[in-house]
């Protein structure tokens, strides 16, 4: 990277006074100036003078604090060139004759995954290099989604690329969003974080932005538009873009309301089992009524909340005290009725502080409101049985649940591969016994 591309960057990026970038930088690391201080080997007090721009810092002095902050190779530029330095770190296209030997190492290895398909990414997501494999994947893709630059989060979240043929979106999306992020939070890269945060015409009926609780099949055919999960958190949202210099999002004139039974409870599953709390609000009516009845000592909650907040700070304290955790309905709400779904539930999970598992039916009774985002206005739970498995017992019990089809899942689909551990025979046993339950009229 030469001198004017480094300080077009450092242009493009407030704040631009070499303090100020440290201050951000440090603070996205989580650190106080005593801690990187220490860590640097010089005062607090230098440091401290350093980013209020009262004393003006080495060369070395920046390449130190920047290798003790992990900021890329692309930013020590940035902050080279904020000091009044060169750049340090040249910057090169892969097809640079000096990188010759690293163009054929890629190559060999993406010839080494056939027949299996396999390709190379830049830091944008953008297409670098594919093995021959990958074509036939991209067979009826249109042209405009395979122009350059070819984005292959683009591609894989389009409702017209690859996203109807991904059996699995929900989860695929939720990991590659989850690696989006990591990506913004480590480099502040501002091409990322627009890839994250921001949208475009085709972008907004892709997997990418819809609700979490919205399944891949709901979201392709009904094409609906929902903003990005995690943009929920509007400060850690808004601290994230002000650092790269970015103006908000605007949110987009669409309700996010539920609009069946079966999309109302799948978004409260996966609230629970993701440690979601934010999602609540899709689901329940802002005055809702929570009743917990709980027929065993195996686990505790609170007998009853009342309004949103309530039954949010229910599930914040759930999340903390579990994880792994699977929620399936025996059965699935019909459309006919958008009062009253009443169904049988399994689930299992692990505990946070010992490692233990915990394995358990019981029933749900949800009671709809009659307005059209069909929110809940009152939910009954009430946990019959709870099983408290060893710690040891935590890869058999997962690989079973993880196996199964989700959220909904019927009582015979979940018979299947229960693994032969004594704690689950009283659960075997109620899958084989439970039945359909009648809503009330």
């Amino acid at each position: 990277m030469n001198p004017q591309t480094a300080t077009a960057r450092a242009d493009r990026t407030q704040p631009v006074h070499i303090g100020d970038h440290l201050r951000e930088w440090r603070q996205r690391r989580h650190l106080s100036q005593l801690d990187l201080a220490g860590d640097a080997e010089i005062s607090a007090r230098h440091l401290s003078f350093v980013e209020t721009g009262r004393a003006a810092p080495s060369r070395d002095m920046v390449l130190k604090l920047a290798e003790r902050l992990n900021v890329p190779l692309r930013e020590r530029n940035v902050l080279l060139v904020a000091a009044g330095f060169a750049p340090a770190f040249p910057q090169r296209s892969l097809d640079d004759p000096a990188l010759k030997s690293a163009r054929t190492a890629i190559d060999l290895v993406l010839r080494a995954h056939e027949p299996n398909p396999a390709l190379a990414y830049d830091r944008h997501w953008n297409l670098v290099s594919a093995n021959r494999m990958v074509m036939p994947l991209l067979e009826g893709i249109p042209a405009r989604l395979l122009s350059q630059p070819f984005n292959i989060l683009r591609l894989a979240f389009h409702p017209e690329g690859l996203a109807p043929r991904t059996v699995n979106l929900a989860e695929w999306s939720s990991h590659l969003l989850e690696r989006l992020h990591r990506q913004c939070e480590a480099t502040a890269d501002p091409e990322l974080i627009k890839q994250l945060y921001f949208h475009d015409d085709d972008f907004w009926h892709a997997g990418r932005y819809h609700a979490v609780g919205i399944g891949a099949g709901d979201v392709l055919s009904r094409r609906r538009s929902y903003r990005r999960a995690d943009a929920g958190d509007g400060a850690a949202l808004s601290r994230l873009l002000r650092r790269a210099g970015l103006p908000a999002p605007k949110p987009p004139a669409i309700s996010v309301g539920m609009s069946t039974p079966s999309d109302t409870v799948r978004t409260y599953i996966l609230a629970t089992d993701g440690n979601r709390p934010f999602l609540v609000r899709r689901v329940f009516a802002e005055n809702a009524e929570l009743e917990m009845v709980v027929k065993t000592d195996a686990i505790s909650f609170p007998s009853s909340a009342k309004g949103v907040s309530a039954i949010e700070d229910i599930l914040r304290r759930f999340g903390l005290d579990y994880e792994n955790v699977y929620t399936f309905c025996l059965s699935q709400p019909p459309e006919a009725n958008r009062r009253h779904f009443p169904c049988h539930w399994l689930v299992g999970m692990s505990s946070r502080s010992d490692g233990q598992v915990r394995v358990g039916y019981g029933r749900y009774d949800w009671y709809f409101g009659l307005e059209k985002e069909c929110h809940v206005e009152r939910l009954v739970i009430t946990i019959d049985v709870m099983k408290i498995l060893p710690a040891a017992e935590l890869a058999a019990s997962m690989n079973w649940l993880s196996s199964l089809p989700y959220p909904w899942c019927a009582p015979n689909e979940a018979l299947r591969d229960v693994p032969p551990i004594e704690g689950l025979a009283e659960i075997k046993t109620y899958l084989k016994q439970v039945r359909l339950v009648s809503p009330e009229r």
